[in-house]
């Protein structure tokens, strides 16, 4: 089952693994290139995450930073007084999650393996400017072997900028 056929089946769920095992080695969970150079993100090979795309039209995306410098190991659930605000503003900012309605772009030509996905509008997201927006990504389903893994990779694509995910589907 790949993106495209979601809606009619069972909900599809990936995370982000540590290492895509794709060909090239080097690619590792995120990517981001500006003008052709490789760029620092706040996302990049530490993360984690998972992606689920419901049989019922919703998505959601939860990503947070395994950095041990980006998680602070101070703060808990329900915050408390005496908790530090820099790190919970510290955690915040090395997380990111929304949820709302997906559908596939059916202006542009889509497959079950390849097209563009519309994340939106967004109806909760940890970024509260994201909250109405749509996010526009683009996929390609890879299986890497027939058995193996599939990994579906989703990228947006800006000028100068090329941001590139990699998700692995939880079987």
């Amino acid at each position: 089952m790949y993106l495209r056929d979601v809606t009619q089946h069972n909900t599809l769920d990936y995370h982000l693994p540590q290492d895509t095992h794709l060909k090239d080695k080097t690619n590792r969970n995120t990517k981001s290139y500006l003008n052709g150079s490789l760029t620092p993100t706040r996302f990049n090979n530490e993360t984690i995450g998972i992606l689920t795309y419901t049989e019922w039209g919703y998505m959601s995306a939860n990503l947070a930073s395994t950095d041990p410098s980006k998680r602070p190991q101070t703060i808990f659930w329900p915050p408390s007084d005496g908790e530090s605000a820099e790190d919970w503003a510290l955690a915040c900012r090395n997380s990111m999650s929304y949820a709302g309605r997906f559908r596939i772009n059916t202006d542009l030509p889509a497959s079950a393996t390849s097209g563009q996905v519309l994340h939106g509008p967004m109806e909760i997201a940890s970024v509260p400017t994201m909250v109405n927006a749509t996010q526009v990504r683009n996929y390609t389903v890879v299986k890497e072997v027939p058995g193996g893994d599939t990994i579906l990779v989703i990228w947006v694509e800006s000028p100068g900028l090329r941001a590139l995910v990699y998700w692995r589907r939880i079987d």
